[in-house]
């Protein structure tokens, strides 16, 4: 046992602690960026297009003007000079893709905001925004993206040379050998719609600016402020360190909440006034213009031999991506991350376009590419399943990865890090009786009645290496990932934490707390961590915040190596201080003990000791370790292979429906999902996570649809037209558990809690199983009980 290591084994981790934040939230103590006051606040209103393409001919602010309490009613005409664009993250010609915070000229979806109104009050601001008149040349919309492709189409962005922003061809293996050798080759075209996870909180905001200092304070829930600062800074002509960012407790994130746009304008205007600036998004806003998760029309090819043995998968996935590229296509290149799922065939093809549409832009949602690539992927095999007269439960099994592969390098480069694939599948046999199911079915359906079954696995990959970006532009020179954290002893003894992650209601000062405590041997409840996220007081490197479930690697792996480093500091006062061996020093209860005689020295002393100067100079000083974790990430190949994350968590989720004959009203029955997210760190917010990912997912599948009409207007802007399921919608959640250490993070944990897509799918693999004996073949993510009717209807009339 090396010194300091803790006598007994971890105690924290891998328990379910209850979360030390949760007091605060069911007390009402919880602080959002709506509960910081401010004094002499100006409140922010957008004024947003009501048309989805049209040139702006003018405004007329008279009215709003005159308003009292108004202060202002500004364009974009208002900041030429103060904002810049923030360019796409593609290569030229598509950085010519101007994205502003106000449409300068054009409008390109509804929502768009054209002007803002700054007012004393939010309730003036929204008045003002009533009054403002714009005058719109309506221009045709651009709303099929397949029509968007078309050389001769309307263009989205005059200066641009067509609506295909991104276009790669990505080849791995010999797809064409391989579809030669097929018994039969199964061809669909699918559609993935655009969904929200709609979050509890909208995103907001509020700037203060200080003159003297030329520093914003930028007090806002965004998820990950590091990533943004560069883009913030350039677009306001100003040094990075001059924003200063403050993140509070966040009401969920999922990805949305990476508003960079609003961040701008509203540091824009806190400049010009010199006093605080705050933006709150109402729902509507959010159902417009926030972004949307990635709406995909694919044209696929599986290749089969005819005991249900994958060959080969080829697909054609034409991204919507809606009026601009805010981070996308990054969603595209995320697909490629576990492309061929827990399957193990090697060749592979894959297209993806990223084409402008005068919608709402796209961007990351929970499970962010890989909802998308799972959607194409399980439809694919249960389609292949059906046309061979195969079990589709049963011909995933013969296509599994082993155990005995791992690590398990896939086609595209990822180096699966551990998991038994098969054995999750037995677990998931012994849950659920699929032999009887099948025998209920069938005599059920002899009586008109109609349930299904349906499955899906998926891979949920993290982090995100930033090499995805050179499968995007080859040029760009970017790979890594890294994290900050903190471990200081006060004078009193206490532990302080800190870290560059922002939780959005993950537990991340409970599961910090557990950490720590494990390696200084102490409690969870001696252990303080930080809440949100302060950029002025919290370590942090240029990837910091949370999204793609970085923490359980990212965030861990920063903790745990300042903690141990705190460790080893501690041994070594010690043993210096008893003059003691290194080896002889053991921590326990907030004290280093010198085991052969008993001495102790708790971290009061300590921590006194290293700042009297009593101790050598390299000994001397503030017990503070600070600790930089980075991920061993390489850049991509030249042929567009790599690992782009450290982890690869995975699902399966089984689905069980009833269709009501009638009025094609789906029944959600039975939903048991199995999860594998390698050590659980606290087993209870995992759980926590499970279920909200279900929720969001079969959410989708049955209930949630962003929807426009022929003019593009959205027609799902209130929730009483946005459908979110309730408690009353879904059943109760059979959630179980596999758990593989991770080969290659700190804890052996995983990403956890995103879903993989697999709620999702196997809801509609359940719907279509219902509906098989009617010849029905669902091609959409989403499906409602009008369109189940109709796939009867038609069924009954052959």
């Amino acid at each position: 046992m090396s010194a300091g290591t803790p006598t007994q084994r971890p105690r924290w981790v891998g328990t379910s602690v209850k979360r030390k934040e949760d007091l605060r939230f069911i007390t009402g103590r919880g602080e959002y960026v709506d509960d910081r006051a401010f004094t002499r606040t100006l409140h922010v209103v957008p004024v947003r297009s009501p048309h989805a393409h049209a040139r702006i001919l003018g405004i007329n602010a008279s009215a709003a003007a005159a308003l009292p309490g108004v202060i202002a009613v500004l364009s974009a005409q208002d900041f030429e000079s103060e904002i810049g664009p923030v360019p796409a993250a593609v290569p030229d010609p598509y950085c010519r893709i101007l994205n502003y915070p106000l449409a300068r000229d054009t409008v390109r979806y509804v929502g768009e905001a054209v002007a803002v109104v700054v007012a004393e009050t939010p309730y003036l601001a929204e008045d003002g925004a009533q009054l403002v008149e714009v005058d719109y040349a309506a221009l045709d919309p651009m709303l099929d993206p397949e029509a968007a492709c078309d050389a001769g189409s309307q263009r989205v962005h005059e200066s641009v040379p067509s609506n295909i922003a991104w276009r790669r061809n990505f080849v791995y293996g010999d797809p064409d050998a391989a579809f030669g050798r097929a018994d039969r080759v199964i061809t669909r075209r699918l559609h993935l719609h655009r969904f929200t996870s709609a979050p509890l909180e909208t995103r907001q905001g509020v700037v203060e600016y200080f003159a003297a200092s030329g520093v914003f304070h930028v007090f806002s829930n965004i998820q990950a402020p590091e990533r943004y600062r560069p883009r913030i800074a350039a677009s306001l002509h100003i040094d990075p360190q001059s924003l200063r960012f403050e993140a509070p407790d966040i009401g969920g994130g999922f990805g949305l909440k990476g508003h960079v746009l609003w961040l701008i304008l509203l540091c824009a205007i806190a400049r010009r006034y010199n006093r605080p600036a705050k933006w709150v998004e109402d729902r509507t806003g959010h159902l417009l213009a926030s972004h949307h998760s990635n709406e995909i029309l694919y044209d696929a090819q599986l290749a089969v031999k005819a005991d249900g043995t994958i060959l080969a998968m080829r697909a054609r996935a034409i991204h919507d991506e809606g009026a601009y590229l805010l981070r996308e296509p990054k969603g595209a290149v995320n697909q490629l991350r576990h492309a061929t799922s827990l399957y193990r065939f090697r060749d592979l093809q894959m297209e993806f376009l990223a084409v402008l549409t005068n919608k709402c832009p796209t961007g990351p949602n929970r499970s962010y590419g890989k909802v998308q690539q799972t959607m194409l992927v399980e439809r694919m095999i249960d389609e292949a399943a059906r046309e061979l007269g195969l079990d589709a439960v049963e011909m995933r099994r013969l296509n599994l990865v082993r155990p005995e592969e791992m690590p398990y390098e896939t086609p595209t480069g990822a180096m699966y890090d551990g998991g038994d694939y098969p054995a999750t599948f037995q677990q998931l046999a012994t849950l659920f009786d699929f032999a009887g199911f099948r025998e209920q079915q069938r005599a059920l359906r002899a009586r008109g009645k109609h349930i299904g079954c349906g499955i899906a696995a998926g891979i949920e990959a993290s982090p995100s290496n930033a090499a995805m970006q050179q499968l995007i532009d080859p040029a760009d020179t970017t790979y890594g990932e890294s994290e900050a954290g903190l471990v200081r002893i006060e004078r009193d003894g206490s532990v302080f934490v800190a870290l560059g992650t922002v939780p959005q209601g993950h537990g991340h000062e409970t599961v910090v707390a557990q950490i720590v405590a494990d390696e200084l041997a102490a409690t969870p409840d001696d252990v303080q961590v930080t809440s949100g996220y302060d950029s002025w007081r919290d370590p942090s490197t240029r990837y910091s915040g949370t999204n793609a479930s970085r923490f359980s690697t990212m965030g861990v792996g920063a903790v745990v190596g300042a903690a141990r480093a705190m460790r080893e500091r501690l041994i070594r006062i010690g043993a210096h201080l008893c003059g003691g061996l290194h080896e002889d020093m053991t921590l326990g209860d907030g004290y280093v003990v010198h085991a052969p005689s008993g001495e102790r020295f708790s971290f009061a002393a300590l921590a006194d000791s290293a700042t009297n100067e009593r101790l050598s100079p390299e000994l001397n000083g503030a017990l503070e370790q600070r600790y930089v974790y980075e991920a061993p990430f390489g850049p991509a190949s030249s042929d567009g292979r790599g690992n782009f994350s450290l982890t690869y968590a995975y699902s399966v989720t089984l689905v069980t429906v009833e269709i009501d004959a009638e009025t094609g009203r789906i029944k959600l029955q039975r939903i048991i999902c199995i999860d594998d997210c390698g050590k659980r760190m606290n087993p209870m917010i995992i759980d926590g996570m499970v279920h909200g990912a279900i929720a969001h997912q079969v959410g989708a599948a049955l209930f949630e649809r962003i929807h426009y009409d022929a003019a593009g207007q959205l027609t799902t802007a209130t929730f009483k037209d946005y459908l979110t399921p309730t408690a009353a919608d879904l059943p109760s959640y059979e959630v179980h558990h596999a758990e593989t250490p991770s080969l290659f993070s700190v804890l052996g944990a995983k990403g956890g809690g995103e879903g993989a897509g697999t709620p999702l799918v196997a809801t509609l693999n359940a719907v279509a199983d219902a509906l098989a004996p009617f010849g029905a073949t669902l091609i959409e993510g989403h499906v409602t009980p009008a369109e189940v009717r109709d796939f009867m209807r038609r069924g009954l009339q052959k």
